[in-house]
């Protein structure tokens, strides 16, 4: 008997050793929409985002800095959020505005139309990182403990903890040649919105509403858990509804599923 209870308790103790050795991954699909308008006329910018993070200690992606607070008998702690994995669905638009193309004495000789448009397209991979905000040791409690995830940085951390800065990227589309696009923004494989006024066309780069000036802070999920919850980015007048979820499994579950 007292065999069988040494035994389970070596399993418990190594069962606990093994799990708390998990990594711990965060998933993130989130929605975002914007209403704007062409020519007085109203339309839905409408991008779908999904994200997969995985927490690693900070001062495995700050190590210099590490070594410096510990030499000086400090501690360094704090939680990051590497990179694993990101996509993201952009909704075709086509919106059309009629207009007078060109007029005589009688009034309009030949009618016609301004275009702006768009197509179903998806950008893979999409950046991000993130931190874990907590109150530190010995520290008097101020608010709840959240997460802040910055989307297309200019670096990019590793889940090993070495960090790589993005560079520009070459993007061909339609044989008109190829465009230096910054690929530390979202850059969808048909990258541009196509104007088209009385005939005449021309082409801008796409702005995604998932820009690198903004990022989601939120509340941290339990593992096994997740959160549902809405955004709103008021500098960039957009709103998004995300479901963020803290798990051990590196499997996003609703990864490039289309609402």
């Amino acid at each position: 008997m007292r065999k069988i209870i040494f035994a389970v308790l070596a399993f418990l103790m190594a069962s606990s050793t093994v799990f708390s050795g998990r990594k711990v991954y965060w998933h993130l699909d989130m929605w975002c929409f914007k209403e704007s308008t062409f020519r007085d006329t109203k339309y839905i910018q409408d991008e779908t985002l999904w994200l997969t993070l995985v927490e690693i200690e900070k001062s495995k992606a700050y190590p210099e800095t590490s070594l410096m607070v510990y030499g000086i008998g400090g501690e360094f702690e704090g939680t990051m959020l590497a990179y694993v994995k990101g996509a993201a669905y952009r909704k075709g638009l086509t919106v059309e505005v009629p207009l007078c193309c060109k007029k005589n004495l009688l009034g309009c000789a030949r009618p016609g139309v301004a275009r702006m448009s768009w197509s179903d397209s998806w950008a893979e991979p999409v950046y991000a990182v993130g931190e874990i905000y907590r109150n530190r040791k010995g520290r008097r409690s101020v608010g709840d403990p959240f997460v802040r995830i910055h989307f297309t940085p200019r670096r990019v951390l590793n889940p090993d903890g070495s960090w790589h800065r993005m560079g520009p990227t070459v993007v061909v589309e339609g044989g008109r040649g190829s465009e230096v696009l910054s690929s530390s923004r979202v850059v969808y494989t048909s990258p541009y919105t196509l104007f088209s006024v009385c005939g005449r066309e021309k082409r801008k780069q796409y702005k995604s509403l998932i820009n690198r000036h903004w990022s989601l802070k939120a509340k941290i999920p339990p593992i096994g858990g997740a959160i549902i919850d809405q955004y709103t980015v008021r500098k960039n007048r957009m709103v998004c509804a995300y479901t963020l979820s803290r798990t051990h499994s590196p499997r996003h579950p609703s990864w490039k599923r289309l609402r």
